[in-house]
Order: structure tokens, then C-alpha cells, then sequence
């Protein structure tokens, strides 16, 4: 794609993102070259964004942090006229200088964004004063984190003005996890969370290519050959050295473009190097979660691959353990039910699953990750460059699979759409709320949706329908990412909001399913847009970005929103004693808010968007509610709806509400002849979603009881 520009000026008509996004893609197809021009290539890249004075310094920090240039390591750009140059006239006088904010005419912690801060800071003691504060000073955070107005100086200042420690409940559950925060600090700001979090850890985290030099000082250890021609020997005894170190780089990495290769290659730099023990390798294997059967060690036609042919030369002994020990006994995720091999979607028959003995087993917070085959992490630019009908090809792939593979674990599968109304006037977003029929329409406090779906899992007699705060593609993610394949329990288990916490109660299997579904190309909105709006929708993430794209959406969705679809799963929930299946249906909302930036929309056109993908979003559950009703008569039928887009999306309380409402009104009837009752989720009762049971009237129910 860049063959013939592989070292040239982006678009001055691109957006920035797009400008570092195209730029970076460039920068790695020279960086796996490695050659003379290559590495000149970059350099003229690198000079270029540099003088593009549309792109702020955080944006260009941020991109050479992604490039893995850090102030330590000489990559020839110190040194190099050009890149000087450009430097100093941003008034740097060199890279380092540069990643350490000290510019020649003024001081080094200066920043334009300070009077911006000191109002931040003032927000942040008055939330601490309020009953909701703790989540709207986390909401804070979360958009000063995001926001490249503000320099990595800035965010670094802010957190250490404001007294939050590195090992407070802001960055760490009590049982010692990530919390959601810390994962975001980490992944949109690297070098805050190494300076922030460096006290707490041992070694700084740093860009993969320092493996080597974070390795233990021991002795020699016999030189590859030596190693190979020896009979395998009893493992050593386990290093006493810090291998979460390198399972942080293995899972920023996983993020990251590039990132397979750049973790093949610390792979391979792990086992050459005789610094880290036979038992360091096999222990750093078996917890990152990697297979003998998986991609990394076979081909697709079962052939070694490169990095097994390395491992069983330099370390005779590993590969020996892992490969035996793994074929004598099947890996399994601890979960409750054995991890089954997900099937392969065709185009004609599906291919046989073999399921695993079942086996209780208790669940622990994180385990490692699957690792399926034959499921590849999909293109970050997906939906751009595909064409809308190759979309929909990939779609009807990702619910083949989806299907497939969730019956096989005795789940049961539904793709639902939204019926059409009957009433034009019913997608009108300027109609009144109105009222609802609060005989059978509630709300319910909810200390969590994690206890709630385990509960639910032991009732007999009862059938609950969760509603799921997610993306349009079914994956849990915190940015416009979808998670690599595999990737899905571990990433999900560091964000605490209901989305993941909801997927999570499930067999992990299913968990990386519905991801893998993601990747194969998964979109609920594909047969809703055409050629010209198809990359409204990144990620599962629908923010149009200008004017005429939101209004040719909502035409779009006035028209052909009976045309979304939403998956919804039913599975027994792991844990103890649970044994009753509970449904679970995931939604999705337009991204506004902090995931907005550079969106020229009207406040109109958010509200419209806002409202018709929630009453959509609402029919298709309520539809759903009604189907599952009719299916199993004589059970109680409780559908548990949340309210998706409020929060950090942005979406506006009154159009959620005006959607859920006049959604609600068309299956009122039907509800009440089937017996069904609805309790919308308010966690802990507070705001946004508490706006709409007070705007409705809701009387609180008690489903536990």
C-alpha cells in the first residue's frame, strides 16, 4: 500500500489521528526492512511530523513512544541534522530534550494547559464532596487521560497535585487487580504510568526491544549448542527474577500495530537468552497463556513454526516439558468447564467440535488467555478499507461462528433485529417521553451486575435477559480497539464496568468467542449503512464526524434500523452451585463525549442519533424479552435492561429515556399477557440512569427476593 510513499508527507486534508495513524503503518513496513533507505525513510517521516505544526507535542510523543523511540536509546535521530532542525524549531534542541519537556526558551514544566488544571483541580475537591463524586472525579480522570490537549506533563502533575497514590483504590481493586483506570493510564499514556508507578515496581516499563537489557545478572549459562547435544535434565530451579515485567510488554504489545511480531520477537529473545533459567521460560509460557498446538508454535498445515524450531534447539529442556507435558494433558482455561476448540466458520458445513470432560474447577480473578486457531486479529482499519458488501460477507461469517461454536458448548445463540414500527411518528425524536405502564415496568438498585447474574444463575423457574452495555461488534473495549483473539478474560478482567462484568460470569470460552466473533468481522450495523457511511462505525464504535455523515445515519437508521442486529447468548453461569441458564443480550450506544474529539456534529443531530439507537437497541430486547416469554411458558420472565451511552459516551438522559419509553409502549400488551416484568438496572441508584427512573415514575423492585 505505501511501496511508492513509504517515506512521504501524509495529507494535509487527513485529521490528525489519521495523519499518526497512516504515518506509524509507514514507519513499521521500513522498520521491517531495515535497511539504509528504510531507516532514511523514517527519518523524513519523523522530520515531517515534527514540522507539522497542526500536530501538538503530546501527538508526536505519543507517536514515537509507538515507533519505541525513547530519550535513552540513540536510534540516529539525536545526532541527525534534519531531525534536530525540525527539533529546534519547536525549541528543543534534541530528542531527549524533547521527551523531557525541557525546551530552550522557557522552563521545563511550563505548559499553556495550567489554568486548565488549576479548574480541574477545583472540580476534583468539589466532586470529593458529593454523593457521586467518586465516579464523576473518575469520569475526570478517564478525559484528562484522553485528551492530547494536555501534555503527559500535565496528567503527571495533576495526579500527583491531587494526592492520588499508585496504590490507592483509583488504580487497584482490593484484590489487588488493575482497575480500569490504571489499564487506560497505561495504554494512552506510557511514560505517565512508568513515571507515576516506577516507585512501586522494580524496573520501569519500557519498549520490548529492552528485554535484554532487563534480563537477571547471573552466570553463563552453556552455549546454545552445548545445550542442544545434552540429553534434556531436570528443570533448574526458578530464578528469582521479576517476569511481570515482561508480561506487561507482552500485553501492551498485544495492543499495539505490529505487535505480533514485536512479542514474536521477544519470544525469541527470552529463550536465546542464557541469563533467564530453563524454568523462567516454561513459567512465562504457560502464564501468558500461549499454546503447544496454538499459532505461535504450528502452522495452519501443522508445520513447526520458526520460533518452536528455536525453542527446541536453545532450550532442549522447555520445549521437551511444554510440548509433552501439554500433549499428555489437555491445556485448560480455569473455568468452570474445560476450554472447547472454538469451530472454524465455512461456508458450507461447520467443522466437528470435540468437547472437553467436564470438570468443575474454581474460578480465579484472571486466568490465562485462549488462544484459538484459525482466527486472526482483525485489520485496525477494517471498516474503512473494506467495501460495505465484503462487511456483510464478514458479518454473516462472524455469526456462522458465533452460532456454531456456542451451541457446541450448549449455549443457545439468537441474532435479533428490531421490529419496524408501525408508526412513523415513533421515530421521531422531538415526540413527548410520555408515560409508561408502571405495573410492569420498574427499577431496580444493583450493587453490580456480577452478583446479580450469579444469583440469578441458582433460581429455578425463572428466565432473566440482561441487557449489556457493549459495542456494535460484541467486544468490550475501553478505546476503539477490538481485543486480539484470546485476549478477551484477561483484558476484561481489569474494567469494572458492567459491559465486561457482565460477559465475565460466563464460561471463558464463550467470553473469547464472542471476541472472536469481533475479529472475524462481527458489525450490527452493516446492513443499517452504505458504501458512504461505513466507516462511521470503527470498532464497533459509531461516531460520525461530521455533519453531512450524522444526517445521512440517521436517514439511514429511520429507514433501515429495523435492519440492526444484536446478539444475545444464553449459558449457565460459572461459578458454584449455579444451574440455570441466564440470557444475556449485548447493546450498543453512539460514541460522543471524550470519544467525540474533532466531531462536528450539532447538538440536534447527537440527540437524534442518541435517540434512535436506543429505541432500536430497546425494541430488539423487548423483542427478544417477548420471544423468550413464548419459549418457555410457565417460567417468570424478567428482563434487566441498563442504559447504555450514559457516562463517558455522552449521550443525553432525555433521548435514552424518550427511547426506552417509546419502545416500551409498543410491547406493553404483549408483556402483560405473558406475565412479564421489567426491572431497568440503576447501580447503586445513582445518576445518569437514576434520571430515568425518576423521569418515568418507576417504582423500585426487588428481584432477590
Amino acid at each position: 500500500m505505501f511501496a511508492n510513499n513509504v517515506g512521504g508527507i501524509p495529507n494535509n486534508n487527513m485529521s490528525n489521528a489519521d495523519k499518526l495513524s497512516e504515518s506509524l503503518e509507514k514507519w513499521l513496513i521500513n522498520g521491517n526492512e531495515k535497511t539504509a533507505a528504510s531507516f532514511q525513510n523514517n527519518v523524513v517521516i519523523l522530520t515531517n511530523l515534527i514540522r507539522d505544526r497542526t500536530l501538538s507535542d503530546p501527538e508526536i510523543r505519543t507517536f514515537m513512544e509507538a515507533c519505541g523511540i525513547n530519550p535513552d536509546k540513540n536510534f540516529g535521530f539525536n545526532v541527525n541534522a534534519n531531525i534536530v532542525s525540525a527539533l529546534k524549531e519547536r525549541d528543543y534542541n534534541s530528542v531527549a530534550d524533547f521527551f523531557t519537556f525541557k525546551k530552550s526558551n522557557s522552563p521545563p514544566i511550563q505548559d499553556p494547559q495550567a489554568q486548565a488544571l488549576t479548574s480541574l483541580k477545583d472540580t476534583w475537591k468539589s466532586n470529593a464532596t458529593q454523593q457521586v463524586g467518586s465516579n464523576n472525579n473518575r469520569d475526570l480522570l478517564t478525559a484528562l487521560i484522553l485528551d492530547q490537549n494536555f501534555s503527559d506533563q500535565n496528567v503527571l502533575s495533576f495526579l500527583n497535585e491531587i494526592g492520588v497514590r499508585p496504590e490507592g483504590g483509583w488504580f487497584q481493586t482490593k484484590q489487588g487487580l488493575p482497575t480500569n483506570l490504571k489499564s487506560l493510564l497505561q495504554a494512552e499514556r506510557p511514560r505517565v504510568h512508568q513515571t507515576f508507578f516506577e516507585a512501586k515496581q522494580a524496573q520501569p516499563v519500557v519498549a520490548p526491544a529492552a528485554v535484554q537489557a532487563h534480563a537477571p545478572a547471573q552466570a553463563p549459562a552453556a552455549a546454545p549448542a552445548q545445550a542442544a547435544a545434552q540429553a534434556p535434565a531436570p528443570l533448574l530451579k526458578t530464578q528469582e527474577i521479576d517476569l511481570d515485567f515482561l508480561k506487561t510488554v507482552w500485553k501492551s504489545n498485544a495492543t499495539q500495530p505490529g505487535g505480533t511480531q514485536n512479542n514474536r520477537d521477544l519470544l525469541k529473545t527470552l529463550i536465546s537468552d542464557q541469563n533467564y533459567s530453563d524454568q523462567n521460560v516454561l513459567t512465562f509460557l504457560k502464564e501468558i497463556g500461549v499454546r503447544p498446538e496454538g499459532g505461535w508454535f504450528q502452522t495452519k498445515q501443522g508445520l513447526p513454526t520458526n520460533l518452536k524450531t528455536h525453542l527446541q534447539a536453545e532450550r532442549p529442556n522447555v520445549h521437551q516439558t511444554f510440548f509433552e507435558a501439554k500433549q499428555a494433558q489437555p491445556v485448560v482455561t480455569p473455568a468452570a468447564a474445560p476450554v472447547q476448540a472454538p469451530v472454524q466458520a465455512q461456508a458450507a458445513a461447520p467443522a466437528k467440535v470435540q468437547a472437553a470432560a467436564q470438570a468443575p474447577a474454581p474460578v480465579p480473578p484472571v486466568v490465562a488467555p485462549v488462544i484459538p486457531l484459525q482466527v486472526e486479529k482483525i485489520d485496525p482499519d477494517f471498516t474503512t478499507n473494506m467495501s460495505i458488501e465484503g462487511q456483510r460477507a464478514a458479518h454473516e461469517t462472524a455469526k456462522k461462528y458465533l452460532e456454531d461454536n456456542i451451541q457446541a458448548m450448549n449455549g443457545d445463540v439468537f441474532i435479533v433485529s428490531p421490529p419496524k414500527s408501525k408508526n412513523k411518528k415513533n421515530n421521531d425524536y422531538t415526540q413527548p417521553i410520555g408515560d409508561v405502564d408502571t405495573s410492569i415496568i420498574f427499577w431496580e438498585n444493583t450493587q453490580g451486575v456480577q452478583g446479580d447474574i450469579q444469583r440469578d444463575g441458582k433460581v429455578k423457574n425463572r428466565l432473566v435477559l440482561y441487557g449489556v452495555a457493549s459495542q456494535f461488534n460484541g467486544s468490550e473495549a475501553v478505546r476503539r480497539l477490538t481485543v486480539p483473539p484470546g485476549q478477551a478474560v484477561n483484558a476484561y478482567a481489569s474494567d469494572n464496568t458492567q459491559g465486561p462484568g457482565a460477559q465475565l460470569q460466563f464460561p471463558n470460552e464463550q467470553v473469547e468467542i464472542i471476541n472472536d466473533a469481533a475479529n472475524l468481522g462481527f458489525n450490527g450495523l452493516c446492513n443499517v449503512l452504505d458504501e458512504t457511511t461505513k466507516d462511521c462505525v470503527k470498532h464497533g464504535y459509531l461516531t460520525p464526524m461530521t455533519e453531512a455523515s450524522a444526517d445521512a445515519v440517521i436517514a439511514q437508521l429511520k429507514e433501515k434500523g429495523h435492519l440492526l442486529e444484536f446478539p444475545c447468548i444464553g449459558n449457565i453461569p460459572k461459578g458454584a452451585d449455579n444451574t440455570e441458564k441466564v440470557y444475556e443480550m449485548l447493546v450498543a450506544a453512539p460514541a460522543f463525549g471524550m470519544y467525540a474529539r474533532g466531531v462536528k456534529l450539532t447538538d440536534e443531530q447527537k440527540q437524534e442519533l442518541t435517540f434512535l439507537c436506543a429505541v432500536n437497541a430497546y425494541r430488539a430486547q423487548f423483542a427478544q424479552t417477548l420471544e423468550l416469554a413464548k419459549l418457555n411458558p410457565g417460567k417468570e420472565v424478567i428482563f434487566k435492561p441498563t442504559a447504555p451511552g450514559l457516562g463517558v459516551f455522552g449521550n443525553e438522559a432525555e433521548f435514552v429515556c424518550k427511547g426506552f419509553a417509546v419502545a416500551a409502549r409498543e410491547f406493553e400488551t404483549e408483556f402483560r399477557n405473558h406475565g412479564v416484568k421489567v426491572a431497568l438496572q440503576v447501580f447503586r441508584g445513582m445518576q445518569p440512569a437514576s434520571i430515568i427512573k425518576d423521569t418515568l415514575g418507576l417504582q423500585e423492585i426487588n428481584t432477590s427476593i
